[in-house]
């Protein structure tokens, strides 16, 4: 098992790297995983000053938000009432270096005030047109949001150098245009790539990041978790169920982007071309497969955009394809790069190396962050599959996979693993009923359970939404 360290050459802030892999395989093995722990280290000073980011809101406004958010309890209100007060919470936390816009969904789609710097007058024009929004729009159409949110920034990038942008949306049903979407978001393979898309937008430096929530029990998390995933938002999409979630949860929007420490960042192999790049993946604080993310620069050097990123510890877990050949094996050369204060930061290059051996002695010791990401990948797709059956009403399959996985952790904690990230993801959906046999059962028996269940399977670290 190998495990190293390094930081950049920078004094402060830089960056830690705990880099972890296996260097004895076991005879006839093709794959090698590698896990990298990366914690930015001395960014509190810079994460509390002043920000310049561009935080976007968008707001559905399709006409089945002028619904009540539960048509069996009247007096929690109409969902767009809950938008408008939402917005109007998230206006109130700007910072005032920061610069806005506002988008609504719905057919045709609109920029209702912005871009503009969050100065008090524009802030109180911005609520005016805010409350004058109705929900009248007939279709959830995604797709103009997301392209004059993206224009906006990449013309913001020009003119003021802001690299860092953030987009709330808020909806309460699937997309009426999911091809339009995929080909913005730029994962349509057909797209020409001359058009600008969010992958030509993040390969040209710029971080784009889309925070998307649920309102009521119609939207489809599928379709939320794909804007999440291919913008890498540290975010799974959530349920919002209360005004108080909705306020909450638009304050979080404004709160990542005055709390980014790094932007742009991207892990770098360079690797012979007979070693493809099967899997890549961040592990923690929330889980998102990024293997369809991999950019390719020719047949030696590929690249994975993770975003921006704050104080948080991070654990990016990849896989290589390898040929078993005598000797050892130069599988690849790892390091981060980041940008920070217009500068763009590399960090000293890892090599990665292995060896295959009958040994079991040998090929049976798994490196930590290995181990760890291993664990944190199945057990985010039991959540997702216990969240499906319970949405079939099939709760007792549900408890059962849940339990199996709870007590997987209990087992690997016993060897010494750190489990933690795996018990908050189960203890935020399932209650202990029988912690000597690792028995546990899902809290919230409802649709609405599901739905949160399968949305935010994703999250290995739970976060707190205001009380419903």
């Amino acid at each position: 098992m190998t495990d190293l360290n390094s930081t950049t050459a920078l004094t402060a802030p830089t960056v830690k790297i705990e880099m972890s892999f296996v260097p004895h395989l076991a005879t006839g093995e093709t794959v090698m995983p590698i896990a990298a722990y990366v914690t930015p280290v001395g960014f509190d000073a810079l994460a509390k000053g002043p920000s310049n980011a561009f935080v976007g809101f968008g707001d559905d406004i399709s006409g089945s938000m002028h619904n009540y958010i539960d048509e069996k309890k009247p007096a929690a209100g109409l969902k767009d009432d809950l938008m408008r007060s939402g917005t109007i919470a998230g206006l109130d936390a700007l910072l005032p270096t920061m610069t806005f816009a506002i988008y609504t969904i719905g057919h045709g789609g609109a920029r209702v005030f912005g871009p503009a710097l969050a100065t008090p007058d524009n802030i109180k024009k911005a609520k005016a047109a805010v409350a004058a929004m109705n929900a009248n729009q007939g279709s959830t159409d995604m797709t103009p949001c997301l392209r004059m949110f993206r224009e906006d920034a990449e013309v913001l990038r020009k003119e003021k150098g802001i690299t860092t942008a953030v987009l709330g949306v808020l909806t309460d049903g699937g997309f009426s245009d999911s091809a339009l979407v995929n080909r913005e978001l730029g994962l349509d393979a057909s797209t020409d790539p001359r058009i600008q898309n969010y992958r030509t937008a993040r390969a040209s430096g710029l971080s784009l990041t889309i925070v998307p929530f649920g309102i009521g029990l119609d939207w489809q998390p599928k379709q939320l978790q794909l804007l999440a995933d291919a913008t890498v938002s540290p975010e799974a999409p959530s349920l919002v169920l209360s005004a108080a979630q909705v306020k909450e949860t638009f304050e979080r929007v404004v709160e990542l982007g005055a709390s980014q420490a790094l932007s742009n960042v991207k892990l770098c192999l360079k690797k012979a071309a007979t070693v493809p790049l099967k899997s890549a993946s961040v592990q923690k604080p929330t889980s998102v497969d990024l293997t369809d993310k991999v950019v390719v620069v020719d047949d030696k050097n590929c690249y994975i955009p993770l975003g921006f990123w704050n104080n948080e510890t991070r654990l990016v877990y990849v896989e290589l394809g390898v040929t078993p050949t005598e000797g050892n094996l130069t599988a690849c050369f790892l390091w981060f790069e980041y940008d920070i204060g217009g500068k763009t930061v590399k960090t000293e290059q890892q090599k990665v190396t292995c060896t295959w051996t009958s040994d079991e002695g040998l090929s049976s010791r798994i490196a930590r962050g290995v181990d760890e990401g291993n664990l944190v990948e199945a057990s985010k797709r039991r959540l997702r599959q216990a969240g499906q059956l319970a949405g079939t009403g099939d709760f007792e399959k549900a408890d059962a996979l849940l339990s199996s996985q709870y007590q997987a952790a209990k087992a690997k904690k016993a060897a010494g693993v750190d489990v933690q990230a795996v018990f908050d993801m189960i203890l935020a959906q399932a209650d202990v009923v029988d912690e000597e046999k690792g028995i546990v059962r899902m809290r919230d028996r409802s649709q609405a359970g599901a739905m949160k269940m399968e949305a935010e399977s994703g999250q290995s670290k739970v976060r707190k939404r205001g009380a419903i």
